[in-house]
């Protein structure tokens, strides 16, 4: 590689603020990799975003010189008056990575053959849409949590080179609030989302032990730690269903949530699986105002499907240019433009409303 690409490329490899490689989840995917029965990916899994970045931006020069370009012309840069709102977000994020340092100390004591392997029965003889109801009850009351599905985990949407413990999965939404992410791309709307990955990535943990003194044997995966792609996993599990722009469109908060799943050893609830939601990707083929609005035109026309035959929801696909995305996201610490402007995100019942306009069509 010439001088040209090799400095700009090392500081570009630095201002990837989320590395690439979590050392906490490589740590607890070489200590399981082993251990009969846990659920590994498939040759058609996604791979980890900021991996698929990072090996972008090393490997394909055009791909880099456009990258570097995007993050020289980029607009919308902070200005003095959101110094305060950045000082603020800087605790929350130490927060958010001692979340996921906690995550996988809990899951040390199952970190081990023995554990997996035991075979001494759990007690699911309980009535378990009593147990449905009580989990709903403990997660809204303690932790503010509306939403959860319930559903089996494909292979394909395990994160490539990854596995999880448990093939079932609890999948739990919580709410950004409109009045932060309305003023994005400023610091106060990524200050809501670190915020909220903070709590949630809390919240499944406390679940999950609360699940495991109701005799269910778990893995909860904090919303930054993911080990399985969430939005189609969501999906899947009929909270909603995947926008232009790639995440998730739910009735109660459009856009405005983020995404945390406790896998299950046995499918002790009920399946929500539903695609009573996929009206919503006609929808946004006529929309597209997140396109629209995108600063560095990085929302796809034509989503790139990568994979289809996934059970419930039926593809994967990519509405992301990640290469595009990226430095604007990186710079203003989560952008949220598309998530602002996206009309499901307004509330008032628009979900309703939009839904009854598609399917009289």
């Amino acid at each position: 590689m010439s001088d040209f690409g090799l400095k700009k490329l090392e500081k570009t490899i630095k201002s990837l603020r989320f590395p690439a490689a979590n050392p906490l989840t490589l740590n607890f995917l070489e200590k399981t990799r082993d251990m009969p029965n846990i659920v590994k990916s498939c040759e058609d899994s996604p791979e980890f975003g900021f991996l698929k970045i990072r090996n972008l931006l090393l490997n394909n020069p055009l791909d880099r010189i456009k990258y570097l370009n995007v993050m020289e012309n980029m607009t919308d840069k902070f200005g003095w008056n959101d110094l305060w709102s950045q000082i603020i977000t800087v605790p929350q994020i130490f927060g958010t990575a001692y979340g996921v340092y906690k995550q996988f100390q809990t899951l040390k004591p199952n970190i081990s053959i023995k554990s997996i392997n035991d075979n001494s029965k759990q007690d699911l003889h309980h009535n378990s849409d009593n147990l449905w109801e009580k989990l709903l009850l403990y997660a809204k009351n303690r932790w503010g949590i509306y939403r959860i599905g319930f559903t089996r985990v494909p292979r394909e949407l395990i994160i490539k080179g990854r596995h999880i413990l448990f093939p079932y999965a609890l999948v739990l939404i919580e709410e950004m609030k409109k009045d932060r992410i309305d003023t994005a791309p400023r610091a106060k709307a990524g200050f809501e989302t670190i915020r909220v990955y903070n709590h949630l990535g809390k919240a499944v943990l406390d679940i999950a032990k609360w699940l495991r003194k109701h005799g269910i044997r778990c893995q909860p995966n904090h919303p930054l730690g993911g080990l399985v792609s969430y939005v189609p996993l969501a999906a899947k599990a009929g909270l909603g269903w995947q926008g232009m722009n790639g995440l998730l469109i739910t009735p109660e908060f459009g856009q405005r949530q983020r995404i945390a799943p406790i896998y299950i050893e046995h499918p002790v609830f009920a399946y929500t699986d539903s695609t009573e939601h996929s009206w919503i990707e006609k929808y946004c083929r006529i929309c597209k105002l997140c396109q629209k609005y995108c600063p560095p035109d990085a929302i796809q026309e034509t989503k790139s499907v990568y994979k289809t035959n996934v059970e419930t929801i039926g593809k994967l696909s990519r509405c992301l240019d990640p290469i595009k995305c990226h430095p604007q996201f990186n710079k203003m610490q989560g952008c949220s433009i598309c998530v602002k402007v996206c009309p499901f995100s307004r509330g008032n019942e628009i979900f309703e409303k939009i839904k009854k306009q598609i399917l009289e069509k």
